[in-house]
């Protein structure tokens, strides 16, 4: 007799945004591989939604031809380096986080903040495990080909 009506709760939705995702294979030579996560985004074993369930991806995950695979020495160079259109703020420069240590940190024009993130999971319990340091600021990606 207490429920009057459905839960609601306000949360940030990101509609028809782009993400660009850079990840670290370590070690490099271990298995997964590029392949076998190349296959895997090709080939989902079960449906993929980004956040919410109503939220499917409208294109393929992992880009075809060049600009598939980058390789860089460390995260912001990668987010550099991935191809993408030089819109959003009209500078030519896109939102992005990085971790502490995998780009610049302070003194950068490039640079907002460095924060905790708390998004770190216990898979085990299913409940919240934690959090990291990273940098908030902003890239140039490089002209898509």
């Amino acid at each position: 007799a207490t429920y009057g009506a459905p839960h609601r709760r306000r949360r940030d939705y990101h509609a028809d945004c782009s993400v660009r995702l850079v990840m670290r294979l370590d070690p490099a030579g271990a298995s997964p591989t590029l392949d076998d996560l190349s296959e895997a985004f090709d080939r989902p074993a079960r449906p993929l939604f980004l956040g919410r369930k109503p939220c499917l991806p409208s294109a393929p995950l992992l880009a075809n031809g060049a600009g598939r695979w980058v390789v860089a020495e460390n995260a912001y160079g990668a987010l550099r380096a991935v191809p993408g259109t030089r819109t959003g703020t009209g500078t030519g420069r896109l939102r992005a986080l990085w971790p502490v240590g995998e780009g610049p940190e302070s003194g950068a024009d490039d640079v907002d903040r460095v924060m905790d993130l708390a998004d770190s999971r216990n898979w085990l319990t299913g409940l919240h495990g934690g959090s990291r340091r990273v940098v908030e600021g902003w890239i140039s990606p490089a002209a898509a080909p």
